[in-house]
């Protein structure tokens, strides 16, 4: 779920809908009341994946794309952009090497120099786990935020 000043967006998981995953906007506007024309349902070509995970970036919205199902591949990172008009980009951002971790959430933190991302796993390897902690990834994002 990512939140804009009177819009939340959320992405599922599945059902993909002709292979496309599905993006829902809605209104904030009082508890349970949406402006007129919402929900807005987007469908986006994420190459069959779903989405696991949103985080706001700027004026775009980064999208942590993965299997519907319990599957260990593939996983990627997504930039979805606004240009004038409300016209969209898509473009990929990182593509996880294949392996057994699964990447689950998305968190965004300003760097000394440039902003990154936190990622998460909910299926760490063991490489990752020391004690009672477990480490996740730093990815730096590429300039332009």
């Amino acid at each position: 779920m990512a939140v804009w000043d009177d819009v939340i967006c959320f992405g599922l998981r599945g059902p993909l809908v002709n292979g496309l995953a599905v993006l829902a906007y809605v209104g904030r506007n009082g508890p349970l009341r949406l402006p007129a024309g919402m929900p807005t349902l987007v469908l986006l070509d994420l190459g069959g994946l779903g989405i696991r995970d949103l985080c706001r970036c700027g004026g775009s919205l980064l999208i942590l794309a993965g299997p519907t199902m319990d599957a260990d591949k593939p996983f990627k990172i997504y930039r979805r952009s606004f240009g004038a008009g409300g016209v969209s980009s898509l473009q990929l951002l990182h593509d996880f090497e294949d392996g057994v971790e699964h990447p689950e959430g998305l968190a965004l933190f300003p760097g000394p120099e440039s902003a990154g991302l936190l990622v998460f796993y909910d299926k760490p390897s063991k490489k990752r786990v020391t004690g009672n902690s477990v480490w996740a990834d730093w990815l730096e994002l590429p300039s332009g935020r």
